[in-house]
């Protein structure tokens, strides 16, 4: 089985340019972020994730694939990535090689 670089990364996601929470995983594969927003599974979400390595915001449409609500009644969502453009696809994936070669990476399981 291949290994998917997993970065655990805190920074803010927007969505339709209004910031709805913070990430709290991040792949090439999808998103994870929590929120006090509740997300459908199934519903598709354009994100603009904001200070991926410093670099220029990240934007992609996503899929919602599941959404718990936590004991303090906010919501963490996992979210399949459907679309990225070319540049944000080169951004995501420069950001995640540098957190794999500094070691800011899980493996996912």
């Amino acid at each position: 089985m291949a290994r998917s670089d997993r970065c655990s990364l805190r920074v803010p996601v927007l969505v339709a340019g209004t910031r709805v929470g913070t990430t709290f995983d991040l792949t090439r594969q999808g998103v994870g972020f929590s929120s006090s927003r509740q997300y459908t599974p199934g519903r598709q979400l354009e994100l603009q994730i904001d200070g991926v390595g410093a670099l220029r915001p990240v934007n992609m449409v996503v899929e919602v694939v599941w959404c718990k609500e936590t004991a303090d009644g906010d919501f963490r969502i996992g979210a399949r990535l459907r679309a990225i453009g070319v540049k944000d696809s080169m951004v995501l994936s420069r950001f995640l090689g540098s957190a794999v070669q500094t070691g800011e990476w899980r493996a996912a399981s």
